[in-house]
C-alpha cells in the first residue's frame, strides 16, 4: 500500500492509496490517520483484527445506491464514483459489503506538494452514465480542508448519496466510556452523549428529515480531546455506527446532476485539544 504524508506544524495526515474494504470507498486517496503535535491520534480501523475494512476517513458515494444498478441486468456493471465499473452477481440487491468485481477502475491522476494533495479521477466507459471527480486536501493550523467537485460527464441524469466514513478513536481510549458528542446548529444540537450507549455491537442508529435539520456538523470528544466536522451542505440523513474500539459519525450529501452539470461541496475536520 503506497503512502504520502501532508504535514504542518500541528497536523501530520497519512494518505494510503488504496482503501482495504473491497470495492466500496473512494479509490482516490483515503486519509487512514490523523496525528496530532503533543496529543493523540485519531483514526482506527473498521475491525480491531486482521480482517479488511475500511479505516480513517473514508468517502462512499451510493451506499444504497449506485449509479446505474437496475438498469444494468444480471450480469451488466454499474457506477460507484471514486471506485470504478463493477459486476453485478446475478439479479440480487445491491448490498455495499458485496466484494463486486472490478471491471473497470477508470483514470486517476494525482498532484501533491508538503501540505496538500489533489486527486482527479474519471470513469471513463462512455455508455451513459459517467462522471469525474475531483478531490482536494489541505492543511489550515488543525483543520483538514477536503473539497470535492462532482461532474456529471454522461448523457445520463443521475442521483446517488454522499458521505464520510469517519472511523474515530481518540487516543485509543476504548468507546464508548469518556466520549461525549454533540450536533452542531439544527434541531439536534442539544448534547447526544445517550446516541452513544448501545446494548450490543456493532451499534448503529440514523437520522433523516425534521431529525437532522440544520446539522452542520459534530463534535466528538473524549477528555481534553476532540474532533469536529463541518460541512457546508445541507445534510440529509445523520448515523453513528459503533464497536467497542472505533466510532463513527456519518453526515449524508444528496446529489443530483443533469448531463454537464457539476456540484462542489467541502468537509472541514478540526482536530485539537481544549483548554
Amino acid at each position: 500500500m503506497d503512502t504520502a504524508i501532508l504535514q504542518n506544524r500541528l497536523l501530520t495526515v497519512t494518505i494510503n492509496d488504496e482503501n482495504g474494504l473491497k470495492k466500496r470507498f473512494v479509490r482516490m486517496g483515503t486519509v487512514g490517520q490523523v496525528q496530532l503535535a503533543g496529543g493523540p491520534a485519531f483514526c482506527a480501523r473498521e475491525y480491531a483484527d486482521t480482517t479488511p475494512g475500511g479505516y480513517g476517513l473514508a468517502e462512499e458515494f451510493g451506499i444504497d445506491e449506485p449509479i446505474g444498478y437496475d438498469e444494468a441486468g444480471e450480469n451488466g456493471v454499474f457506477l460507484k464514483p471514486g471506485v470504478g465499473w463493477l459486476k453485478k452477481s446475478g439479479g440480487t440487491p445491491y448490498h455495499f459489503a458485496t466484494d463486486y468485481r472490478l471491471e473497470s477502475p477508470g483514470h486517476l491522476e494525482v498532484r501533491s506538494g508538503s501540505d496538500w494533495r489533489e486527486a482527479v479521477w474519471e470513469s471513463a466507459q462512455g455508455n451513459g452514465y459517467d462522471c469525474r471527480l475531483k478531490k482536494s486536501y489541505r492543511l489550515e493550523g488543525d483543520r483538514l480542508i477536503t473539497e470535492n467537485t462532482f461532474v456529471n460527464c454522461g448523457s445520463r441524469p443521475f442521483a446517488v448519496t454522499e458521505y464520510c466514513h469517519n472511523f474515530l478513536s481518540i487516543g485509543g481510549i476504548r468507546f464508548p466510556e469518556g466520549y461525549r458528542l454533540s450536533w452542531l446548529h439544527g434541531t439536534g444540537a442539544e448534547q447526544a452523549d445517550s446516541l452513544l450507549q448501545f446494548s450490543s455491537y456493532p451499534g448503529y442508529l440514523s437520522f433523516s428529515g425534521e431529525e437532522c435539520a440544520g446539522v452542520t456538523g459534530f463534535a466528538l470528544s473524549c477528555g481534553q480531546w476532540e474532533v469536529d466536522e463541518t460541512v457546508d451542505f445541507e445534510v440529509i440523513k445523520t448515523a453513528i455506527w459503533a464497536m467497542p474500539h472505533v466510532v463513527s459519525v456519518e453526515l449524508f450529501k444528496r446529489i443530483s446532476l443533469e448531463p454537464g452539470k457539476e456540484a462542489h461541496w467541502s468537509r472541514i475536520h478540526r482536530f485539537y485539544g481544549k483548554q
